[in-house]
């Protein structure tokens, strides 16, 4: 993981548009075309809408908002999340798609991810 975050540092990218597609099993959320100028969040899209019952909205997250919410996910120590695969756009660092199970097979902790498509610098 922290490979993959200093190829994305390096690249020094401040603003780009991205659509994100999250995932939990067995459901998912609103897809979202998140613009970030300066490094920040500027401006959350919901290209789709969710199905009943799924949250409606999620704030957007910059590109290292998404390597600190994988880091957090899964810890260097065994845990409940398992699996995790990671793809990264090899000319930026940017993360493609990542997905992740669970040691507990239930619907509640099914695993989930997210796909990052359509990434543009601005």
């Amino acid at each position: 993981m922290t490979a993959a975050r200093a190829h994305w540092k390096a690249a020094n990218i401040q603003d780009y548009r991205y659509d994100l597609a999250r995932f939990m099993k067995p459901g998912s959320l609103p897809a979202l075309r998140i613009t970030v100028k300066g490094s920040k969040v500027a401006g959350v899209e919901v290209l789709t809408s969710a199905p009943p019952g799924n949250p409606t909205s999620l704030p957007g997250e910059t590109v290292d908002g998404l390597f600190d919410e994988l880091q957090s996910g899964f810890p260097t120590t065994p845990g409940k999340c398992t699996g995790l695969e990671l793809n990264l756009d090899p000319s930026d660092g940017h993360p493609l798609n990542a997905s992740f199970g669970t040691e507990e097979e239930s619907i509640q902790d099914g695993g989930g991810g997210f796909s990052v498509s359509n990434f543009t610098r601005l």
